[in-house]
This record gives C-alpha cells, structure tokens and sequence, in this order.
C-alpha cells in the first residue's frame, strides 16, 4: 500500500517539483490514479474502493465519485468521463459533473477491463494475459463471415440488439 502527503508533477525545465494538492491525512492508502485528459480533475482510488476527486487547478477537493465499489480505475474516456471496475467485473462508465453511472456492463469476475480514450480498442486483463481488441464492428463482422463461411442463421440474427443490423452481413456466402 502507498500512502501519499503530497501530489504533483515534475517541471523538467526547472528540475523542481510543482505542488498540486497537499493531504493533510497522508495516511490514506491510495491504490491508483488517473489524470483527465484537459488536465483539469484527477481521480484518486483508495483500498476499500473510494474514489475523490480533486480539481488541479483550483487545488481544491470536488466532491467523491463513490464511497465504495472499486476495484480497478481505469481511464477517462474524454474530460468527464472516467470508466472502473468492481471486484465482481462490472464496468462503470461514471460522468463526473452527475455523479452518476452512465452505463454498466459484466465482463466477469477477475478480469479488468479498459476502453482507449479514443474508443478505438479495449484491453482486457485476465490473469497474466493480456488481449487488446480492436472495436470496429466492419472488422469483426468480416472476420466473422470468414470464418463462419456464411451468414448468420436465424437464431444468431435473433440474437442481435438489433435484427436488422445484421441482414445481409456477409455478401458472396
């Protein structure tokens, strides 16, 4: 476990250390961080799942994101967005001006996941493996009809959010 009395970064061109938060209970055990890409909030975890947030700028704490429930903080994906994962491997997509969940969706337990903040990849930790997929349906549904040799039968169609998105996926079979 870390504990941390002070954040900040590094200014290379001077060499000295530019203060960003002062804790005054540096005896907080900080699991993780991540930093909004505007540079404007960053996103503190703690063991037992909490997560602050501190607005850089003004140097000043925002108000939590959650009391609990995180096992793994993952990226922003833009400046209000931030995605986590629970022990249990729901992914969270939070939008931090509401405080709120956006969506919600079950990967399994054990295994972290993390969309690219342009959300053109996900990378999926599962033990020691580590896969990135890329997230372009084009793609995948090319790479399904080669090797399915063949369009979806009726039920797999069935099976689509939406039915008439995968009408006609694989011409030529």
């Amino acid at each position: 476990m870390r504990t941390v009395a002070e954040i900040g970064v590094w200014d290379f061109t001077t060499g000295e250390f530019q203060r960003w938060i002062d804790r005054e209970d540096g005896d907080r055990s900080i699991r993780s961080f991540a930093l909004s890409p505007d540079g404007r909030v960053l996103a503190m975890q703690y063991a037992g799942g909490r997560v602050d947030l501190w607005d850089v700028e003004e140097r000043q704490e925002l108000p939590d994101l959650t009391y609990n429930g995180v096992y793994y903080l993952g990226r922003f994906l833009g400046d209000r967005l931030l995605h986590t994962t629970t022990a249990a491997g729901e992914q969270i997509v939070w939008d931090l001006d509401d405080r709120q969940d956006t969506y919600r969706y079950y990967v399994g337990y054990g295994s972290v996941l993390s969309p690219s903040t342009d959300g053109k990849n996900l990378t999926i930790v599962d033990g020691s493996r580590t896969s990135t997929i890329p997230l372009d349906p084009e793609r995948w549904m090319d790479r399904l009809c080669a090797l399915a040799g063949r369009e979806p039968t009726e039920a797999e169609k069935d099976l689509a959010a939406d039915r008439d998105q995968v009408e006609d996926v694989c011409p030529g079979f």
